[in-house]
């Protein structure tokens, strides 16, 4: 009986293995069947039908609506457009911003004063998601909270996107390449007015 048992699992685990494998080789060889007529399928074509087919069911949020539980408060700040660097550093150097200003567009950008660093961190959640101009700011504790959420919410997108991928092929760089689109289109999202 006990080897009944061990021999069914085997043969459960081979038989998930098998099936895994051969729903990898049916996308592989329709994507062959493409590229044959199209050219190479790049990560980023693999992300948009993963998108395409996949999107009703991650559980999309907006950053910071989603995550916020008082919208209208906070001071406006006028976020210039790029990427967005955080000061942690006790005095402003060469190598590190002061704690509580950000730079916006680079080494070469605009440094500013934000007040804190849970700002900070909340306006660099706020360009990565696509947010510019004028914005609400919260007050600490509230940017503090969403970031939280927002963060746990990112990982758990990570998650799903590595699954989607890693069904999509076996290279490593073009799993990462996948996810990293899947996030941007993730973090960009806007809920249809």
């Amino acid at each position: 009986q006990e080897r009944r048992k061990i021999r069914a699992t085997l043969y459960d685990a081979l038989s998930q293995l098998y099936s895994a494998t051969r729903e990898r080789e049916l996308i592989a060889q329709k994507d062959r069947l493409r590229s044959k007529r199209r050219g190479i399928i790049t990560p980023a074509d693999m992300a948009e039908e993963l998108w395409e087919d996949h999107s009703p069911s991650f559980g999309l949020l907006q950053f910071p609506v989603d995550f916020l539980t008082h919208l209208s408060s906070g001071a406006l700040f006028d976020l210039p457009q790029g990427p967005v660097e955080v000061g942690t550093a006790m005095l402003e150097t060469r190598r590190g911003l002061k704690a509580g200003t950000i730079r916006v567009g680079g080494p070469t950008g605009e440094n500013m004063e934000v007040g804190s660093v849970p700002r900070a961190h909340f306006l660099s959640a706020l360009a990565q998601c696509g947010h510019y101009g004028h914005v609400r700011l919260p007050e600490d504790a509230e940017c503090e909270a969403a970031l939280s959420e927002f963060h746990r919410y990112q990982q758990q997108l990570i998650k799903q996107f590595k699954q989607l991928a890693s069904q999509r092929t076996r290279d490593s760089r073009k799993q990462k390449a996948i996810v990293d689109v899947l996030m941007r289109k993730a973090l960009h999202w806007r809920r249809p007015a």
